[in-house]
């Protein structure tokens, strides 16, 4: 108490200083011992730190003491918690944030001289190319920009590179200058890069590569169309469909096939490592950047179908473990009898009753158990046809050009090109005595099975629009033109697949091999007949057209100086 006094008489508001110590004074829940962070921004005092940390003696001083202190509590372990929380809130993202994301499952044509095995996927999944990585912002104050990892940095500097490449080929950017001729034979190395790149992985791994990473992998809903069987080569339409139950087992069996795959082909590519590495140290040739290349790929393969089969385990409910049946019954009687109130009117429901009372639901999102463990889940969902009816025709001519025998093109496919130069043929139509050529369009080259056009992914791309926010679409690249060549592309690396794995095909043998490969090398030769006829029309139709504008200029020129002579001599006239 003399001390308590000593500081009573030394200081002018005594009982408030000690009260506000006291309150800052907060008992740690890690350690249980008093946390004193925020002493360094209290007002100093006169008082020494003997006096201000002093225990107090007696029982009314630790009541007061105590009340300040639990009024306080709350407040101060929030103030932590929100320094805490800003200290680490650039570090690292918030486990809440998932992305959705939009798969299209688009199934493959019934072969006509094979059959499918076991082993063979009815369809192929499809997802939109992501957009080049774009540089870091600038912070708000426009200073810093925040720090990149190196992998990213690499990855981002490398697509620079190839949009260069495509955009000098394209013309879109011009090239000028006196390194001309280098940037051309840059552009071109580093496009032949990218398509070896592009064909490393499986169409599979390629399609789960562009889905978000695992720790913001959200929703996964694939859309399928309604009618699942399509046209077939005879014109004639299957009406089979398949339950989602089916389509689910399949997606699974692929993912499973695709994981040994690329664990096989792990291991091949790692062993390989070495003596790619002894071949390059003599001769540049480049095997161990192609190597590597493909072990990047077959790793992040890898861990993208291990992250996605490691939810249907978790889904999978535990096995009950083995009882008589004297003793569950035993057991489900007591536990009704505990809940069930004193009441001999309400009715005893059975376990077998709750089991037939829950009808099997098929159309209820795949993987619901799943959700709730990892935050992802797998929801099929039948759409319009209209989003597949210009993929499939496109679809059909990729594996009839891959196999002919399997798959014979059709009539119609014949026919195209011919009908197209026919509307297009410029047409006279005669009025007395003089020949007046008809008005026409312009003529353009048909679509290829390089370039189908952007009408084939017009309503893909308006799907995906509307299934998937505004934020997600910017990580996307939404051009009609670039997504009908990647899905020319990825068509005809699945088709590729699709093909080797049906059983009965007729190629066995020498001959039936010969007449594969002359049927292809005819079509292709027919193909390109046609399009270097096209283009000889093409460029008569432009000299055309700069032959007429250059006489409609020197016209214009001829009846401005008659003007301009009028003038003149009308001038003269006057004076």
């Amino acid at each position: 108490m003399a001390t308590i006094a000593k500081a009573l008489a030394s200081s002018s508001t005594p009982i408030l200083n000690q009260e506000k110590a006291a309150s800052l004074v907060v008992p740690d829940q890690a350690n249980q011992r008093p946390s004193l962070k925020r002493f360094s921004s209290f007002p100093p005092t006169n008082d020494s730190d003997e006096s201000f940390i002093q225990e107090p003696s007696s029982s009314l001083e630790v009541a007061e003491l105590t009340e300040t202190t639990v009024n306080t509590e709350t407040s101060d372990e929030a103030i932590v918690e929100l320094s805490s929380s800003n200290s680490t809130q650039f570090d690292s993202l918030p486990t809440n944030t998932f992305l959705p994301s939009v798969v299209f499952l688009i199934p493959f044509p019934e072969p006509v001289n094979a059959t499918r095995s076991k082993k063979t996927t009815p369809f192929l999944i499809y997802s939109l190319p992501r957009r080049p990585y774009q540089k870091p912002k600038k912070n708000e104050n426009g200073e810093k920009r925040p720090k990149e990892k190196l992998s990213k940095r690499l990855v981002r500097i490398y697509q620079k590179e190839v949009q260069f490449g495509e955009q000098l080929k394209r013309k879109e950017i011009p090239n000028v200058g006196k390194f001309a001729k280098l940037k051309k034979f840059r552009g071109a190395c580093i496009r032949g890069a990218s398509t070896l790149t592009k064909w490393l992985p499986t169409s599979c791994v390629e399609t789960l590569s562009r889905l978000p990473p695992k720790r913001k992998l959200g929703e996964i809903l694939v859309l399928y169309p309604t009618n699942f069987g399509g046209p077939s080569a005879d014109g004639s339409e299957k009406s089979q469909q398949p339950s989602v139950e089916d389509l689910r087992n399949d997606l699974y069996s692929l993912f499973r096939r695709t994981k040994k795959r690329v664990l096989i082909r792990l291991v091949a590519v790692t062993c390989f490592l070495p003596i790619a590495a002894g071949i390059d140290f003599f001769a540049p040739v480049f095997f161990v950047e192609i190597s590597l290349a493909y072990l990047a790929f077959q790793i992040y393969g890898f861990r993208k179908v291990k992250a996605i089969t490691a939810k249907r385990k978790k889904a999978k409910k535990p096995k009950n473990k083995k009882s008589t049946p004297g003793k569950f019954q035993l057991k489900n009687q007591q536990a009704v009898e505990e809940v069930q109130p004193d009441n001999e009117n309400v009715p005893l429901i059975t376990t077998t009753q709750v089991d037939e009372a829950q009808p099997d639901n098929e159309n209820t999102p795949l993987m619901a158990t799943a959700e709730s463990q990892e935050g992802v889940s797998i929801t099929f969902q039948e759409t319009d046809d209209i989003i597949f009816e210009a993929i499939r025709p496109l679809l059909y001519k990729i594996c009839s050009r891959i196999d002919p025998l399997t798959f014979p093109p059709p009539e119609s496919i014949q026919t195209t090109t011919a009908n197209s130069l026919e509307e297009v043929a410029p047409e006279a139509s005669v009025e007395e005595g003089q020949v007046v050529p008809a008005t026409r369009s312009r003529t353009t080259l048909p679509p290829s099975l390089h370039k189908p056009g952007p009408e084939v992914v017009r309503e893909l791309l308006a799907a995906f629009k509307e299934h998937v926010p505004e934020e997600i679409q910017e990580r996307y690249n939404l051009n009609e033109d670039r997504i009908s060549e990647d899905l020319s592309r990825y068509l005809k690396k699945a088709s590729v697949e699709y093909i080797d794995s049906l059983k009965g095909r007729p190629e066995r043998g020498f001959v039936k091999v010969m007449k594969k490969w002359f049927t292809k090398r005819s079509l292709i030769r027919k193909e390109r007949k046609e399009k270097q006829r096209i283009k000889k029309q093409i460029k008569a139709e432009e000299a055309e057209e700069a032959a007429l504008a250059e006489a409609i200029t020197v016209e214009q020129d001829s009846s401005t100086a008659t003007v301009d002579e009028t003038n003149v001599v009308g001038g003269t006239d006057l004076l």
